[in-house]
């Protein structure tokens, strides 16, 4: 019998990704010399946005249910055994037999600038995964990842937003890949959209908008757009709150910082937190994040977030 489920995530892919900080990017035909490059690169941690967002929701309490897929060495590297350590509900991820998952490189230099490099991902193929209605019934939030009708799960999205849409259930959707591609119906079906200040400009562009606040009239009821070291933005109709990022000591990784922001945010919204004081949730997960390399390494319970919250915003209300 399927468990009560606070978020279903559907869209993307599982990936291992690899990371290096250098003391300095080379430009185009330059060489860099990085002590340890090989040895940095050599570790795999788990990543993947739609894994990610739902470690992050896991890890403050949620009870997240991920439909996604995933290549041929996911039991092999580990992968499904750290999903199960964290309760996240991976029994529906679609392996696909004749692939591997892909690798992710990820090159930093000391301000945080990055090169970014990822096996090669099949969008000719589409692949179907269905969420059992009495699944879906039982969920409070239905998260899409993706938005583009390129990808290939868009089809199964699509199906899951409108059936998630006629039942009731809130669907939000986390913008990645190609923003300038995200569908106009999935946007339309959203009741929230996370993306980030990229990916609303080119949204923006697509949708033929002035500006970010422009956005809420495609229809969803709130937007939060990430936007690096300046923070975040929370855009409703007739309202922008700004929020500050929170400031660490040391940034080791800024990968997947995005990801830990929607995950936590989206779960302080379940739990019933207003958009500005969810998303500070958010600025506070992703502060962990980025202090260790991997995009699931470092994130905190709620507990552990709670405390950071408070001495930085004060009292969560």
């Amino acid at each position: 019998m399927p468990r009560k489920t606070d978020l279903i995530v559907i869209g993307s892919q599982a990936t291992l990704d690899h990371f290096a900080v250098m003391p300095s990017l080379p430009g185009v035909g330059g060489i860099a010399f990085s002590p340890g490059l090989t040895l940095s690169l050599k570790k795999e941690h788990f990543g993947g946005c739609s894994l990610n967002i739902s470690l992050a929701a896991a890890k403050l309490g949620a009870k997240v249910s991920v439909f996604c897929t995933a290549g041929n060495d996911f039991y092999s590297s580990g992968y499904q055994a750290h999903l199960n350590r964290f309760n996240v509900d991976s029994d529906s991820i679609l392996i696909l037999d004749d692939k591997s998952c892909p690798h992710c490189y990820s090159l930093y230099d000391s301000k945080g600038d990055g090169l970014f490099f990822m096996d090669a991902v099949d969008v000719s193929h589409s692949y179907d995964i269905t969420v059992p209605e009495e699944s879906l019934s039982k969920a409070k939030q239905i998260l899409v990842v993706g938005g583009s009708d390129t990808s290939p799960l868009a089809a199964s999205c699509l199906q899951v937003a409108k059936r998630a849409s006629e039942l009731r259930i809130p669907v939000t959707l986390a913008v990645i890949g190609k923003a300038y591609e995200v569908s106009a119906e999935f946007v339309r079906l959203a009741d929230t959209v996370f993306c980030n200040r990229f990916e609303a400009e080119q949204m923006c562009e697509n949708f033929g908008l002035k500006d970010f606040e422009s956005l809420i009239n495609l229809g969803p009821r709130t937007f939060f757009i990430t936007m690096g070291m300046s923070g975040s933005l929370v855009i409703s109709k007739g309202k922008t709150f700004s929020i500050s990022v929170v400031h660490v000591p040391t940034v080791v990784d800024p990968t997947g910082a995005g990801d830990a922001f929607a995950g936590a945010t989206l779960t302080a919204l379940i739990n019933g937190y207003s958009p500005e004081a969810s998303a500070k949730v958010g600025s506070v997960v992703s502060s962990f994040v980025v202090e260790k390399n991997g995009c699931q390494t470092n994130l905190p319970s709620w507990k552990t977030m709670l405390q950071r919250y408070q001495s930085f915003f004060g009292s969560i209300h």
